[in-house]
C-alpha cells in the first residue's frame, strides 16, 4: 500500500482483507491487542513500517494510523 497521507484509517475487515487472513478474536474483544508495544508481537509490524496506533475504536472496529516518520 502506497500511502501519503500522515495517517490512515482502516476497520478490521481492511486489515484482514490486506494480511489474507481474519484478526484473532482478541483483537476484537480486548482493546490491548492494538498497543503500541514491542512486547505484543502484531504491533511489530505496524511499528517496523513507521506507524503507531493512535485511535481504536471496538464498536466499529475502526484503526487510525499514524506515521511516525518526519517525511509529510
Amino acid at each position: 500500500m502506497n500511502n501519503t497521507s500522515k495517517s490512515i484509517s482502516l476497520t478490521f475487515r481492511d486489515i484482514e482483507d490486506l494480511i489474507g487472513c481474519p484478526l484473532p478474536n482478541s483483537a476484537r474483544i480486548h482493546r490491548a491487542f492494538w498497543a503500541n508495544t514491542t512486547t505484543h508481537s502484531i504491533a511489530h509490524g505496524w511499528l517496523a513500517a513507521g506507524y503507531k496506533v493512535v485511535d481504536v475504536n471496538m464498536t466499529s472496529e475502526q484503526i487510525v494510523f499514524e506515521s511516525e516518520n518526519n517525511i509529510f
